[in-house]
C-alpha cells in the first residue's frame, strides 16, 4: 500500500510540474522578476573580460526593479542563481520561474575581476500587451491581398552593446562603436574579412554608437554596394570594405481568413485570461496537497 501511494505522489507531483511549466509558458507570468538584459557570453567577450567559467553578461538593467535596487549593474556577470549555474540566458529564466515573487534569491556575480554574491528580492513580472500592433476588420474581408516584396541590403554581422568595461578593453571611448558578436556565414561581412571581436566605429561615413545605428546607416544603400567599414581590432583603426548581401521579406494575407481567425482570437483573450487565473487557483491547492501526500 505504501509503495502505490509513493507511486501516486511521484505521478501528481511529475503531472504538477508539467503542468506549471506549460502554464509557465503560456502565460508568461509565473515566477519571480529580476530586470535585467542578458546575453550569452562568447569567445570574443570571454577573451576581452579575462573570464573562463560559466556565466550570463548583463546587457542593462532596468530602473527601479529588483536588479537596479541591488546594485546590478551592465557588464556584471551573473553566475549563479542560489546553486544553479549560468549556462545562458535560458538558466536563468528557468532559474527565476522556480521562484515567487518577494522570495529572495543569492546572486554570485563577476564584476572587476573578483567573484561576489548579491542577494536579490525578485519582484512580480510587469504584465506585457497581448498585441504589439491594433487590427481593424471592414465587413467586406472577400479577396486577398499581399505586402510587396522587399529587398533590403544587409552586411550580415550580429552585434552587442559595449558597455564600460568592454569599451576599454577594445580600446574605444564610453558611448562608441558595436562589438561583433558573430559573423553570418557568406555574407559580405565574411568575405570583407570581418571578424567577431571587431568593434564597428562607422559605416559608410556616419558613427556607430549602438547596435540598431548599423542598419541606419545601411537603410538607404542598395544590395550590391560597396560600403566602407571602419572596425577597432587589437586597439588598431582599420578600414575594410564590404559588398552589401540582401535580404527579402514576403508577407502574405488572405482577409477572408486570417481575419476572422484574428477576430475569433482576440474575442477569446478575455476568457482565456479567466480560465488561466482560475487554474492557477487550482494550482496552488495541488501544491499543498502534494506536499501533504509527500509528508
Amino acid at each position: 500500500m505504501r509503495q502505490g501511494k509513493m507511486i501516486r505522489v511521484r505521478f501528481g507531483i511529475a503531472a504538477l510540474v508539467l503542468l506549471l511549466t506549460s502554464l509557465g509558458a503560456f502565460a508568461g507570468t509565473t515566477g519571480g522578476y529580476l530586470g535585467v538584459y542578458t546575453s550569452d557570453i562568447n569567445a570574443a567577450m570571454l577573451e576581452a573580460l579575462d573570464f573562463e567559467e560559466d556565466g550570463i553578461l548583463v546587457n542593462d538593467v532596468i530602473k527601479k526593479t529588483p536588479a537596479a535596487e541591488a546594485g546590478l549593474k551592465a557588464g556584471d556577470i551573473i553566475m549563479q542563481v542560489n546553486d544553479r549555474k549560468m549556462i545562458s540566458t535560458k538558466s536563468l529564466k528557468r532559474a527565476l520561474w522556480r521562484v515567487d515573487p518577494g522570495e529572495e534569491v543569492t546572486l554570485m556575480i563577476w564584476r572587476d575581476g573578483k567573484k561576489k554574491n548579491v542577494k536579490v528580492k525578485v519582484a512580480e513580472k510587469p504584465e506585457k500587451e497581448h498585441f504589439g500592433h491594433s487590427f481593424v476588420f471592414g465587413n467586406d474581408m472577400e479577396g486577398s491581398w499581399s505586402t510587396s516584396t522587399k529587398t533590403r541590403p544587409f552586411l550580415g554581422v550580429e552585434l552587442d552593446k559595449l558597455n564600460d568595461q568592454l569599451a576599454e578593453y577594445f580600446g574605444v571611448e564610453e558611448g562608441e562603436g558595436a562589438l561583433i558578436s558573430r559573423i553570418v556565414e557568406d555574407s559580405g561581412a565574411e568575405k570583407a574579412g570581418l571578424k567577431a571581436g571587431d568593434v564597428i566605429l562607422t559605416v559608410a561615413g556616419d558613427e556607430i554608437e549602438d547596435t540598431g545605428d548599423v542598419s541606419d546607416a545601411i537603410r538607404d544603400k542598395e544590395p550590391g554596394e560597396e560600403v566602407e567599414v571602419v572596425v577597432m581590432r587589437e586597439k588598431k583603426k582599420m578600414t575594410i570594405k564590404a559588398t552589401l548581401g540582401e535580404r527579402e521579406s514576403n508577407i502574405y494575407f488572405n482577409p477572408g481568413t486570417v481575419g476572422y481567425m484574428m477576430k475569433d482570437v482576440i474575442r477569446e483573450i478575455p476568457d482565456i485570461n479567466v480560465e488561466l487565473d482560475d487554474l492557477r487557483e487550482e494550482i496552488k491547492g495541488l501544491k499543498v496537497k502534494v506536499n501533504e501526500l509527500a509528508d
